[in-house]
């Protein structure tokens, strides 16, 4: 186990739903809404890059 006071940062991974700049129409965007009303989800799309971003920059 790490000793918590020694850690300064924990370094976190992501991969970004959909491609910066491009937005193929592959039926991708009906499956992810299919999904969202399945689970319930309040989100109706998968975040996009500049959300993703700015949801981890808010965590900082």
């Amino acid at each position: 186990m790490p000793n918590l006071d020694d850690v300064i940062a924990i370094d976190i991974h992501t991969h970004a739903e959909e491609p910066c700049g491009t937005h193929g129409d592959d039926g991708y965007d009906d499956f992810q809404a299919a999904m969202a009303d399945y689970f319930k989800s309040p989100n109706k799309h998968p975040p996009t890059v500049p959300e993703t971003a700015a949801y981890y920059r808010a965590k900082n």
